[in-house]
């Protein structure tokens, strides 16, 4: 859903081809931007562990986008030859001046990637807390 909306907004993104083993961000970078997957696959990483695999569709980068700090949680690299939309919070910014409709429609699909990625964190933590309470207790 996201990637439709971003397919049609020329001044919020910009298309980049990306090559296997490239590096797209790094952790603890300060940057205020994110991607969308437009095709090929691509590694997220917090120091050596691999924390996902994202491909077609998917986002990343939003929460340095979206923290004050904006600091980079984790380091992505591409897995194999990719295309990715780069969106720039000054072109969303300005989008938001220009055609706030639309803007509110990216940022409630974006909400929604946010809230979708939260509630899969908590599916997998809270059964493991009630886990390690257990041997605890």
């Amino acid at each position: 859903m996201l990637a439709r909306w971003l397919n049609r907004l020329e001044p919020v993104h910009k298309a980049e081809t990306r090559e296997e083993l490239e590096a797209i961000t790094r952790q603890d970078l300060v940057e205020r931007e994110m991607f969308v997957v437009l095709d090929g696959l691509f590694e997220a990483f917090d120091g050596d562990r691999r924390l996902q695999v994202l491909g077609q569709g998917e986002l990343f980068g939003e929460v340095a986008f979206f923290r004050r700090d904006q600091q980079r949680t984790a380091t992505v690299r591409a897995a194999c030859d990719g295309r990715l939309l780069l969106v720039r919070a000054k072109s969303l910014e300005r989008l938001i001046d220009e055609k706030p409709r639309i803007a509110a429609q990216i940022l409630l699909a974006l909400g929604s990637v946010m809230a979708d990625r939260i509630a899969s964190l908590v599916s997998i933590a809270v059964p493991q807390a009630e886990e390690e309470a257990k041997d605890v207790g």
